[in-house]
């Protein structure tokens, strides 16, 4: 009995001796490594959505024109701030060159610096193509309602769409405007 035993031993050593054998040496550097964040998420970790509301200029005739009313009362509301006096949207409907657009911003997972810049995502309202248009400045909010205050500020030329040129983005058009952290430390009265 013992004997059979220690057959099996042998031969589960031979089988072990070959396969080392057969299998190349890896040394530490050649092993595959992995930081703790490449594998890893925080509980509330995520996208950061900032959002915006703004006007593209520059048009080439397809912008909202005077079909779409709240683009007209951003319009005059933009000029009024300028010290120009729009007394009727009627003044200005002949303008087809503005759109009114939705802005987003993501903001990494782990946050960002003031400073840092972010790509953003442009979606017109009712305007038939962003080719060649200029988001004019735009501030972004937490997409959040119960998250206060503003973070960033939006602007530039944008890139239309290959597909549909009612979308574009803007390569680092969006700059923070204070830092936004992930708490991952909790303090004693929070444990």
């Amino acid at each position: 009995d013992l004997t059979c035993n220690l057959k099996q031993v042998r031969h589960r050593l031979a089988l072990a001796a070959a396969w080392a054998a057969a299998a190349p040496a890896l040394t530490v550097a050649q092993m595959p490594t992995a930081r703790v964040g490449d594998v890893t998420n925080l509980q509330g970790q995520g996208r950061n959505v900032l959002i915006g509301y703004g006007l593209v200029s520059g048009l080439s005739g397809t912008g909202d024109g005077s079909r779409f009313i709240p683009t007209m009362k951003a319009v005059a509301e933009m000029m009024g701030r300028f010290g120009v006096e729009v007394h009727s949207v009627d003044d200005i409907e002949a303008s087809k060159n503005t759109a009114v657009v939705m802005v987003e911003a993501i903001v990494p997972p782990h946050g960002g610096r003031e400073g840092e810049l972010l790509d953003v995502h442009v979606s017109a309202l009712a305007a038939k193509s962003l080719v060649g248009g200029r988001l004019l400045s735009t501030p972004l909010i937490d997409h959040d309602r119960d998250v206060e205050g503003l973070f960033a500020f939006a602007s530039g030329p944008i890139t239309a769409d290959a597909v549909t040129s009612t979308t574009g983005f803007i390569r680092d058009g969006g700059r923070l405007e204070r830092d936004i952290f992930i708490n991952v430390v909790a303090t004693g009265e929070q444990l």
